[in-house]
């Protein structure tokens, strides 16, 4: 997992960090993690960052 997300720093990661994520859906701190509790949104923990499949947001948004 930590290779992948290093490989993903040259290019573009697979991954969007609490950041980018809350930018996207122009969301707070608190909605995020609000919405990551009630196990609506996949993520990954690695240490104290969490991140968020690319690929989950951009299925949601295709629909």
């Amino acid at each position: 997992m930590l290779d992948t997300l290093r490989k993903g720093q040259g290019n573009e990661s697979p991954y969007y960090d609490s950041a980018d994520v809350k930018r996207l859906l122009n969301i707070s701190d608190s909605t995020l993690l609000r919405i990551r509790k009630s196990q609506n949104i996949p993520h990954v923990r690695i240490g104290r960052k969490i991140f968020y499949p690319k690929s989950f947001f951009n299925n949601a948004f295709k629909k």
